[in-house]
């Protein structure tokens, strides 16, 4: 039983210091092999950020050039308004004002018309309704 024991344990000990036998080789290409992928990984990740750089450049660029593109066309708008505003003649009030009632008309008569479907459809729901099988109403709300 003892040497059963002891077997037993010698077996534990060389699997529990296995780990710390292996040879410094595999140490050293691991530490090596980690070395060169953090080179690698630091200097791509130097190229991505001067690329986003230069995009983010290359982006800022563009949209200053839209501005003032943008600004020019504004000031140019802003030019024509009020050559416009000078030659322009009197507003006639009179003529908004019937111009505008005519539209308030026309849309209270869609309108109208809106209502009206709505309504007919009601009805026809609620006829149908009407004609539809009915739970009762104490069964429906739990009552019995």
């Amino acid at each position: 039983m003892t040497q059963e024991r002891y077997f037993f344990l010698i077996i534990v000990l060389l699997f529990l210091l296995f780990p710390f036998s292996t040879p410094a080789d595999d140490e050293y290409s691991f530490e090596l092999n980690h070395l060169n992928r953090r080179y690698r990984d630091f200097f791509i990740h130097e190229n991505m950020e001067k690329r986003f750089d230069e995009e983010r450049r290359h982006g800022a660029k563009k949209v200053r050039i839209m501005r003032k593109q943008l600004e020019k066309e504004q000031e140019e708008a802003r030019k024509e308004q009020v050559k416009e505003r000078k030659t322009q003649s009197k507003i006639n009030w009179e003529k908004l004002e019937m111009d505008y009632l005519k539209k308030q008309e026309r849309r209270a008569r869609k309108q109208d018309k809106v209502r009206e479907k709505f309504v007919n459809r009601q009805k026809q729901l609620k006829k149908i309704r009407e004609q539809a099988k009915k739970i009762p109403e104490a069964v429906d709300v739990g009552l019995e």
